[in-house]
């Protein structure tokens, strides 16, 4: 199985990978290669392979990428190389990608093992808040692409509100155990508004038809 985690820069992407990894060995990083600088304390494989643009555009054009993407100047991609290796293993394979570059991912791969689509999403003050205090200095150039990748959260099969890192994981370590050809949690029941459920009572009352409801327990919480 692969886990394509997808949310702006500074959500915590990868906060919530290595959270998972440490708390659930299933769970394995499915490295990318960029061209964007070392930070400090990264290590080479783990969650970037570095390379110069000049190495990244020889990787295309050697058929080598499965998807890359440009964003805030720089390349990111997933080799085909990267990904045999690791499906050999029989680990829940996870990956932080931007939002164009988990379609093309999605769908390039989903012939070879089952792929879930998770957006992290935070609000815009709290998204600030965090990219100030990793000392990020194009906080303007990534709430710009903020925007944009908001607006393509319908695009995936799971959208978290990741304001707390423990219930965040807890989430994603359930989605994966379900069979998502029966089940699709997308809300909360006892967030559902009142009005909205009795619409829907007076349209079958009135012999309307509606599209069938999936209903899951996650967490032991029931959704719909």
């Amino acid at each position: 199985m692969f886990i394509i985690l997808t949310g702006s820069s500074g959500v915590g992407k990868n906060t919530v990978i290595n959270h998972l990894k440490k708390s659930d060995d299933v769970f394995k990083l499915m490295p990318t290669f960029t061209t964007r600088e070392k930070r400090e304390g990264e290590i080479e494989g783990y969650p970037y392979f570095f390379v110069t643009k000049d190495q990244f555009q020889d990787k295309i054009k050697n058929s080598e990428m499965i998807e890359y993407e440009h964003i805030h100047n720089n390349f990111y991609g997933s080799s085909y190389s990267v990904l045999d290796e690791n499906l050999k293993d029989g680990k829940v394979l996870i990956k932080d990608i931007g939002i164009e570059g988990a379609q093309n991912l999605s769908h390039k791969i989903s012939h070879l093992t089952p792929v879930i689509k998770v957006f992290l999403t935070t609000t815009k003050h709290e998204l600030v808040k965090r990219l100030k205090g990793r000392g990020e200095k194009q906080i303007k150039l990534r709430l710009k692409r903020y925007k944009r990748e908001q607006g393509e959260i319908n695009k995936f099969d799971y959208i978290i509100f990741n304001n707390d890192l423990e219930e965040t994981c807890e989430i994603i370590k359930n989605i994966y155990k379900i069979n998502l050809t029966d089940i699709l949690p997308t809300k909360e029941v006892k967030k559902l508004s009142v009005r909205k459920i009795n619409k829907y009572i007076s349209y079958l009352q009135t012999g309307k038809e509606l599209k069938p409801i999936k209903v899951a327990m996650v967490g032991n919480k029931l959704f719909i």
